[in-house]
């Protein structure tokens, strides 16, 4: 069985081509454009102590500023 034709990516695809702009690979919807926002402010972050144990954290940036981060081992504020 064939599939349906895409006539609306093959429509901007010609467009794109009179034109002379480039084709971006079709467009995103909403909630996949608030999705790779949100992917693309996400900062990760290696946290070390004084006893030797370290932890990652993976936080959108402005939650990450200014934030202190306590040890799980020894309770202590890392930095």
């Amino acid at each position: 069985m064939a599939r349906a034709m895409n006539w609306g990516g093959a429509a901007s695809r010609a467009r794109a081509r009179r034109h002379g702009t480039e084709d971006l690979g079709g467009s995103v919807n909403g909630a996949q454009a608030r999705k790779e926002a949100v992917d693309a402010e996400m900062v990760t972050r290696v946290l070390r102590c004084a006893c030797g144990h370290r932890g990652k954290v993976e936080l959108p940036a402005a939650m990450l500023a200014g934030r202190k981060f306590r040890c799980r081992a020894c309770s202590k504020v890392m930095s």
